[in-house]
């Protein structure tokens, strides 16, 4: 196989990767990958612009033909990984985020979504948020039903803003996020599920928004908009990604 069919196989693999495979890994492990594939895609480039000794391509050739087998053993075995690194304490791939926390999490949103109070609830996960944290008003306050409340009231100069959690902890209140400029977002959602979906995109962070037109309660995740979700799936949703 010369360095050239090297070439055109990664550029399909990248393409494919790119379009499908985003959602299906976690985030820290599709950025990985897809920076290893693009190196090959260079490798692969330089290999068949310049004229290297025939020993030494077919080492490098031979090397970079088994990067898509290592993809595949990466991808299949993702939960694995995730089991592996949170057990060694390397990561942080299920969030830290408590059975009491959740319920207190949860009274909280039943109480805006009761009153129709709009809100946009951040939760980081294993990107860093410290961008929007430190641009916005420190709380570093316990979750609390009471104090979202008065954060979100119309009266309330931060409720334009997100509140985000880390840790069990709301850090702070009145971050805004970059608007998402999807065209499949309906056109009768507003700012908030724009900025949940835009934070999405370029982090791996869990946002719900309460709708204060409807009090529906919706998800942000993965470039994503799960909209008019259950108490109980919001329940499923945070055991699934925040469960130790």
């Amino acid at each position: 196989m010369s360095a050239f069919d090297l070439l055109i196989i990664y550029v399909y693999l990248f393409t494919l990767f790119t379009s499908s495979v985003r959602l299906k890994v976690h985030v820290a492990l599709y950025r990985t990958l897809k920076v290893v594939l693009t190196a090959m895609m260079v490798v692969a480039t330089v290999l068949f612009v310049q004229q290297f000794p025939a020993d030494t391509q077919a080492i490098i050739i031979h090397v970079i033909k088994f990067v898509p087998v290592i993809f595949l053993i990466f991808i299949v075995n993702q939960n694995d990984i995730k089991w592996m690194l949170k057990t060694l304490r390397l990561g942080k791939f299920m969030g830290n985020l408590y059975e009491q926390s959740q319920n207190d999490l949860i009274e909280g949103i039943q109480y805006l979504v009761d009153r129709k109070i709009g809100a946009i609830i951040t939760i980081e996960r294993d990107d860093d948020l410290s961008e929007y944290i430190d641009k916005a008003s420190s709380l570093n306050a316990p979750i609390n039903a009471n104090l979202m409340a008065s954060i979100f009231i119309t009266q309330s100069p931060l409720h334009d803003g997100a509140i985000i959690i880390v840790d069990q902890m709301m850090v702070c209140a009145g971050a805004y996020f970059p608007t998402s400029e999807s065209q499949a977002i309906p056109k009768r959602l507003g700012s908030r599920h724009r900025a949940a979906l835009g934070i999405s995109e370029v982090t791996d962070a869990f946002t719900i928004i309460v709708s204060e037109e409807t009090g529906e309660v919706s998800i942000a995740l993965d470039g994503k908009l799960d909209l008019d979700i259950s108490k109980e799936s919001l329940l499923l949703y945070l055991n699934q990604y925040f469960r130790q």
